[in-house]
């Protein structure tokens, strides 16, 4: 975000403040303003997406992910599955957020 967007798009909390949190606190403020920090919409790329209604910290919790975990042989065979029958597909690779062995 540019500075004039900053002022247009307040923060729920400032940097400091969420900083300040303790890991299981950052959790639970992101799961309770969830809704006032994100909206679902159509994407200019394909399908919907997530967007930010504010801007958002490095580092800072975004979504929690509540999916099913599955190894990467399974994923491709659904991914070739979802996109014969005309299905958008999400999936990634954990191990390249977290670093190996991580």
């Amino acid at each position: 975000f540019t500075h004039m967007a900053q002022e247009s798009f307040p923060r729920i909390c400032s940097g400091p403040e969420y900083k300040a949190m303790d890991i299981n606190a950052q959790f639970e403020w992101m799961k309770a303003n969830q809704n006032r920090r994100l909206v679902l919409g159509r994407s200019g790329i394909e399908g919907y997406g997530i967007f930010a209604k504010q801007p958002i910290f490095k580092g800072e919790m975004v979504v929690e992910y509540t999916g099913e975990a599955i190894r990467p042989v399974v994923a491709d065979v659904r991914e070739e599955q979802y996109e014969a029958a005309g299905l958008g597909t999400y999936f990634w690779r954990l191990e390249e957020y977290l670093g190996a062995g991580e």
